[in-house]
């Protein structure tokens, strides 16, 4: 029966976490009273394919236990306002239905009858799995007033953003409410130079740094790969995926990619400051000895074309003009001339910067 709300304490928050069978009308216990002006806290289940295959529920959804409100009387509107909304399943199922002739009388949701006994309601169990597996407990007949013609089961993991928009706001379809990003796999974007598309395959393996996380690397492997070059910039797109178990990497992220190539044989490298790079060509100072006729021996700088190959790490391959073994100016060469006479600094040389510079 109806609590006495004359008599019963108003609360200024209600909690409801209790349900009815599934109807609703004056016989019905209510919770409360709330006073005018409070909160209802109500925690519901998100679906209602359970209920409406189980014989207690008579409604054939999950209804919350009402809650009586302090100073209504009948024919009160009352003005509810959803303050807020927090998803708990990480999981639903849904789907489409046909009705059974013969399991139910007028509604197959809310009076379901035992095509076995006749019973309506029937009490029952579950045997199983599948389409079949609920029961009537009294003869053992099929007892599912309805069947799935399709189905479908939608999960949500990941973590919530900053909500978009205010409570209360009217959206429109397609308007963004808050992001969902599942963290355990990212995909790190790239994109490769025509000629090196020969040697990029997917399953091949990358080295990934970012900014966050300076001195770390984070391993991934290539899996998929652009089928078309770009007509404008003539480069191809690349895309690796790496596993995320610590949340580390975030979408969004600078990221520098390093590309693992199969083992190759040993090549000539040098620093990368030491190419001097000119729409005529590439090429480095070979450091010569010449001497004198006094005998002496000096030191002259000698311009030599050379072919590059890989750059990796502030370093780059020499496929062609230098052999292992020549002296090559590394750093300060803007104003060499060749043929000029130089010599070897005993200072340090600079760091070489293990990365070109970003912005």
């Amino acid at each position: 029966m109806a609590i006495d709300v004359t008599t019963a304490q108003t609360r200024r928050t209600v909690f409801v976490d209790t349900f009815t069978d599934g109807t609703l009308g004056p016989e019905q216990p209510m919770l409360g009273p709330v006073a005018d002006g409070g909160h209802i806290v109500v925690n519901t289940s998100p679906g209602c394919w359970g209920p409406m295959i189980t014989p207690a529920i008579r409604g054939g959804h999950e209804v919350a236990q009402p809650v009586a409100v302090a100073g209504a009387e009948v024919g009160d509107a009352i003005a509810i306002r959803i303050r807020d909304i927090e998803v708990t399943s990480i999981a639903t199922a849904s789907g489409n239905d046909q009705a059974m002739e013969g399991r139910f009388n007028g509604d197959p949701y809310c009076a379901p009858v035992c095509p076995g006994c006749g019973a309506e309601w029937p009490q029952t169990r579950v045997e199983g799995i599948g389409p079949e597996a609920i029961r009537c407990a009294s003869c053992g007949a099929d007892a599912t007033p309805f069947t799935f013609t399709n189905g479908y089961t939608v999960a949500f993991d990941g973590q919530l953003g900053v909500r978009h928009v205010e409570v209360g706001q009217y959206l429109s379809a397609g308007t963004l409410i808050v992001t969902l990003t599942d963290l355990s796999k990212v995909y790190a974007n790239i994109t490769v130079t025509e000629k090196d598309r020969a040697i990029i395959a997917v399953g091949q393996e990358v080295d990934i740094m970012v900014d966050a996380y300076p001195g770390r690397t984070f391993k991934g492997k290539i899996t998929t790969i652009e089928p078309q070059i770009s007509s404008d910039t003539r480069n191809v797109r690349v895309q690796a995926t790496l596993d995320n178990p610590e949340h580390l990497l975030k979408p969004g992220m600078f990221a520098t990619v390093s590309v693992v190539l199969p083992p190759k044989p040993a090549e000539v490298t040098l620093p990368e400051t030491a190419v001097d790079y000119t729409l005529y060509g590439d090429s480095v100072f070979l450091v010569k000895e010449t001497k004198g006729d006094d005998g002496k021996t000096t030191l002259n700088a000698e311009r030599v074309p050379v072919t590059t190959g890989t750059r990796v790490h502030g370093r780059v391959a020499i496929t062609k003009g230098v052999k292992a073994g020549d002296r090559v100016v590394a750093v300060g060469q803007l104003k060499l001339q060749s043929g000029a006479a130089v010599e070897i600094s005993k200072d340090p040389p600079p760091p070489i910067p293990a990365q070109p510079p970003r912005y």
